[in-house]
């Protein structure tokens, strides 16, 4: 809604303001009051995104007995995904600039995460905890305003624990 305002009432992308540009059609006014009415938003793929980062992951796993734990029965695994944004450019519209949110709160986007799950199997029995790690970002108000009072959100970190057992070929039992 942001984008449909911003081209129908600025100059800069409406320089006529004219209200027969295809944002403003979007903004209708009730006719019998003159109050601003629902907007009839479209989505369209008329901007662009350009992300780059770098992605990794690791995992491994190994049956007890060949860690030379012969005693304890059952299997180990070790998953780890981690990735990094170097930059996240968004443009709303296609006459509008780009415009830089790395590293700022909007959509999920986030610096750097990680994802570690730790595993352990025997038999028809499983378990596993994973560990989902992100990183501080910045409200992306600062973008436009490097002093503005708006919070950001702080690292924060997510547990997950599961518990699975097999009863036979088809049926398994998670929680």
């Amino acid at each position: 809604l942001f984008s449909v305002n911003e081209h129908c009432f600025s100059e800069v992308y409406n320089p006529t303001l004219d209200p027969n540009n295809p944002f403003c059609r979007q903004l209708p006014r009730n006719q019998q009051l003159g109050f601003a009415d629902r907007p009839t938003i479209t989505y369209v793929n008329s901007g662009k995104r350009v992300v780059e980062g770098v992605d990794f992951s690791f995992n491994w796993a190994a049956g007890m007995s060949d860690m030379g734990l012969e005693s304890i029965p059952g299997r180990l695994s070790l998953g780890l995904s981690a990735n990094y944004s170097i930059r996240d450019l968004r443009q709303s519209a296609s006459d509008s600039p780009l415009q830089d949110y790395t590293g700022l709160a909007l959509f999920g986007n986030f610096p750097w995460q990680t994802f570690t799950t730790l595993g352990y199997s025997v038999g028809s029995f499983n378990t596993s905890i994973a560990w989902r790690h992100y990183a501080a970002v910045d409200n992306f108000a600062r973008r436009d305003n490097p002093d503005t009072s708006t919070q950001g959100i702080h690292s924060y970190n997510i547990y997950d624990l599961s518990l699975g057992y097999a009863i036979g070929p088809t049926v398994l039992i998670r929680g």
